[in-house]
């Protein structure tokens, strides 16, 4: 029987959070640890792909056809709408960031992705990146879906099939690997994004993140970063530059192909 989780660094240190903020952290660190000590795990879980999309406008369906050419792929012949959905909104969100600001894609080296929950878009970055060797990180694994799959099952799902990916379950401030593209999708840099995904503050860090993303870089590595709206890109960049890292573009999406709350905010980042 696993032993009952460790729940003394639940409490966040930093005073400048609520009562409210600091009983959700406690609450949601119990069950993180207690699924980081169980680390449930079944078999490779894999969508039941839809086939055909549907419901799209005729502006959605345009776009998507031209990516299908681009990069010879269908999505939704390996995913549900949602998924295969969401994989075409990262790859046009890549494709549309990359040929607007003329910049050459780095591909075939090694590629990690900061933050990747089920690495659900996998293919994607496999697909635009023609990786020697792509990664995706994760601090919570074994997240028990209503599906009786962890995490862990869904990521080895979406990885299969894919050459030289894998899925690591770390805290990637303490990953010392270097990369020569690192990706991050909607990094947590305020901490009520944290508490909305259920994870204990104890696990927001952006300084020591921001940190060890510029020391993983090579010396002609790229940091690219994808932030929901101007505000919260303004927050992640100012961690940016205090970690020593160098704006060298900026970006923001006009019409996504999903629709967002805010508009994405694309930049890219040198050590």
């Amino acid at each position: 029987m696993p032993t009952t989780p460790d729940i003394s660094r639940a409490w966040p240190p930093d005073d400048h959070y609520s009562l409210l903020q600091r009983c959700r952290s406690l609450y949601h660190e119990l069950w993180f640890r207690l699924s980081e000590r169980i680390r449930w795990s079944r078999q490779p879980y894999h969508e039941t792909p839809i086939g055909c999309l549907a419901g799209l406008t005729s502006w959605q369906i345009a776009r998507i056809n031209e990516l299908q050419v681009r990069y010879n792929l269908r999505f939704e012949t390996h995913y549900g709408q949602h998924t295969a959905l969401a994989n075409y909104a990262y790859l046009d969100l890549l494709h549309q960031a990359w040929t607007n600001t003329n910049r050459p894609v780095p591909q075939g080296g090694v590629v990690a992705d900061v933050g990747c929950a089920n690495f659900w878009y996998a293919r994607t970055l496999h697909a635009f990146f023609r990786p020697a060797t792509l990664t995706g990180v994760d601090v919570e694994g074994f997240r028990l879906y209503p599906t009786g799959y962890s995490r862990y099952d869904a990521a080895r799902g979406y990885i299969a099939g894919l050459s030289q990916t894998s899925f690591l379950v770390a805290n990637y401030c303490e990953v010392e690997t270097k990369a020569d593209v690192i990706t991050a999708w909607f990094p947590f840099v305020t901490p009520s994004p944290v508490l909305a995904w259920r994870l204990p503050l104890t696990v927001f860090s952006p300084e020591r993140l921001f940190d060890r993303i510029a020391r993983n870089l090579t010396s002609q590595g790229l940091f690219f970063m994808v932030n929901q709206g101007s505000d919260e890109a303004a927050i992640a960049a100012d961690y940016g530059r205090r970690a020593g890292l160098q704006l060298v573009d900026r970006w923001v999406h006009p019409r996504p192909l999903r629709t967002r709350p805010h508009p994405p905010v694309v930049t890219w980042w040198t050590a």
